[in-house]
């Protein structure tokens, strides 16, 4: 019963959270509503990541994508950073286009086949193909 309350508590607070950042530049694909964290992709050692807001209706969930050859999903639950709410963050890693609009629809559809958003557990996922 307390599992329950939590994660009730937990949605209600990430909602109130991210209000702000959705808007009417959002993304939407396949009923979910994708917002950019950062104004430009963020340059690490390993290459470019793309962070996402993403709403599925039912909780908020923080997408990664990482420009990577390792073909996977991984799910990861987090505190963010300075604020007590946990999220749920997606990692996609994968060789990423120009075409940032057509690489978020592949990485939705590919979640949707693999049953998301039912993960609240830490699980990877190895992808075969993107198609």
């Amino acid at each position: 019963m307390m599992n329950l309350i939590e994660t009730f508590f937990g949605k209600c607070v990430r909602k109130k959270e991210c209000k702000p950042h959705f808007s009417e530049d959002d993304i939407i694909i396949n009923n979910f509503r994708l917002n950019s964290v950062h104004c430009l992709p963020v340059k690490v050692k390993s290459g470019i990541e793309l962070d996402y807001y993403m709403d599925t209706g039912k909780d908020i969930y923080l997408l990664r994508l990482q420009d990577k050859i390792e073909n996977k999903i991984i799910f990861i639950n987090r505190d963010l950073v300075n604020i007590t709410i946990k999220f749920t963050y997606i990692i996609v890693r994968k060789k990423l286009s120009e075409n940032i609009n057509k690489e978020l629809e592949t990485v939705i559809n590919k979640l949707n086949e693999i049953g998301f958003p039912k993960y609240y557990e830490e699980k990877t996922f190895e992808i075969e193909k993107w198609e």
